[in-house]
């Protein structure tokens, strides 16, 4: 430290009355003796630091404490707006644009701890509030949850006539035939999308860690992802909306599963959510991290 920094310091301190300045004519500090003792001395006196030492341990250890409340309620306001958003029902315009300015409002430095718990009581009641009932469509979608325990199979249901006869899209007032031949076409999946979804496959496999252990080692970030291992789309969207809600938009993340895993992946985002007050740049940052733990670098 240069000697301007360290007047600039000094000065600081003794404003905050943490230490006196006692300086001789010249401005020099030497001590004072007295029969080869130490009675005085010219410079910088410390006395005041500590006969204040057990206030500042108290201050300190009561700042802890609030940063420690601060990231348990935001860590818990950022789990129940993904729950909101999940649930998809209309709201107003007001409660949109609480929801869009939530992560902003998280990630700010300067909220107070008790803006965060108000953020998070109105999470709650969004939750506990019904959800309206939505309107009839011509065509929508049951899931018909077979005997055995196979997956469920989402079923169309399209409303007929009362003669029972299904409607044709022909049967129009312009008489208009439609634009294909009448055959179904088989729609044949590609060699690429399927190697890759063989790929994103095995990152979510791990010889030594399960997915329920993924969940108990990252805490913060099992909080956004599924409680049971979900589908590589549904996984997909799970890290979209985790990554969202950091401040990370534009993100390949079936490549970075190839590449890194799932496990890593995960790691990463649990340590940046319990760091997100000192992240600036949550992009940055990320992409930093994926570099360090790839030696390839970054897809």
């Amino acid at each position: 430290m240069d000697e301007s920094n360290l007047r600039r310091h000094i000065r600081k301190l003794v404003d905050c009355g943490l230490v006196r300045r006692k300086d001789s004519a010249t401005g020099k500090r030497f001590p004072l003796k007295s029969g080869g003792v130490v009675v005085d001395a010219f410079g910088i006196d410390l006395r005041p630091l500590f006969q204040a030492a057990e206030h500042l341990q108290g201050m300190a250890t009561k700042i802890r404490e609030e940063e420690q409340l601060r990231r348990n309620l935001r860590s818990e306001a950022f789990a129940l707006r993904r729950r909101v958003l999940d649930l998809e029902k209309p709201v107003d315009a007001s409660t949109q644009s609480f929801l869009n300015g939530l992560t902003n409002l998280l990630r700010r430095k300067s909220t107070t701890v008790t803006q965060i718990a108000a953020a998070r009581d109105r999470l709650l009641d969004l939750l506990k509030a019904p959800c309206p009932a939505r309107p009839d469509h011509a065509t929508s979608k049951t899931c018909v949850l077979p005997a055995d325990n196979t997956k469920p199979v989402v079923q169309d249901l399209v409303k007929t006539d009362s003669s029972g006869v299904l409607p044709r899209k022909d049967d129009t007032e312009t008489g208009d035939l439609p634009a294909s031949d009448g055959r179904f076409t088989r729609q044949v999946e590609s060699q690429t999308l399927r190697k890759k979804r063989t790929q994103l496959r095995k990152a979510k496999d791990s010889p030594c860690v399960t997915y329920a252990d993924l969940l108990r080692r990252n805490p913060h970030a099992a909080s956004f992802l599924p409680d049971a291992e979900p589908s590589d789309a549904g996984l997909l969207e799970a890290l979209y909306g985790l990554g969202v809600s950091l401040g990370i938009r534009n993100a390949p993340y079936t490549a970075i599963l190839r590449r890194l895993g799932l496990h890593r992946l995960v790691d990463i985002f649990d340590q940046m959510i319990t760091r997100v007050e000192t992240i600036s740049n949550p992009q940055r940052y990320f992409e930093v991290a994926i570099v360090q733990s790839m030696p390839l670098g970054y897809p």
